[in-house]
């Protein structure tokens, strides 16, 4: 699945009545909802497939939605792989995809659906979360490391979209609470103030 997702996000500004929001999972009443989103976010065509993977058990799908309708959604791939730092195998999320319809950006509504879609993911004992976004979607990029999202890697050519290739930046995050893990989150502080890193957040940030 990794190469073929899209990763659109919001530039947070201004608070929301979460209140007026609520949470689904995908179901089948949903399915039209979900792809017309898609169509609507991404510029990445994703064929039935991905839409029939969405029911599995691979896959965790949050839908916001205010007033009835979808206004965002996350899909997250789940997987165990073997990581040194864990010192084994550990579970991993991968955000294939994340957005929130135009007209409802700039109310936070990024970060609340981010959130519900970890929490979800820490009741399922998920150590990380990783990503891909693309490399000029500057605004994305300030907003994942805001959200504790760490650069890690420059990928040349990730995506294939409208006919040309586009450099993406590989990004994750840990899910344990550093309180509960002093070292997650020694390792997590390095990786911070390692030379690529500090390189993005010089010029991201300032």
């Amino acid at each position: 699945m990794e190469g073929e997702e899209e990763v659109k996000n919001d530039v947070e500004e201004s608070p929301f009545d979460a209140l007026k929001l609520s949470y689904e999972g995908m179901t089948h009443d949903r399915r039209e909802e979900v792809i017309d989103i898609h169509k609507e976010l991404f510029p990445v065509v994703f064929e039935d497939a991905f839409y029939d993977q969405l029911f599995g058990d691979e896959m965790i799908t949050v839908l916001m939605i205010k007033d009835g309708a979808v206004i965002g959604v996350a899909t997250t791939w789940l997987k165990e792989t073997s990581n040194l730092v864990w010192c084994g195998s550990h579970k991993v999320g991968y955000l294939c995809t994340f957005g929130i319809l135009d007209r409802y950006r700039r109310n936070k509504l990024g970060t609340i659906l981010l959130s519900e879609t970890i929490t979800r993911l820490q009741n399922l004992s998920y150590k990380e979360l990783s990503l891909h976004v693309k490399a000029d979607n500057e605004a994305a990029i300030r907003f994942y490391i805001r959200e504790g999202f760490i650069p890690n890697q420059l990928i040349r050519g990730y995506y294939y979209i409208n006919g040309c290739y586009e450099d993406a930046y590989s990004m994750s995050r840990s899910l344990v609470p550093p309180s509960n893990s002093v070292f997650a989150s020694l390792i997590e502080s390095l990786l911070k103030w390692s030379p690529f890193v500090s390189k993005q957040r010089e010029l991201l940030i300032t």
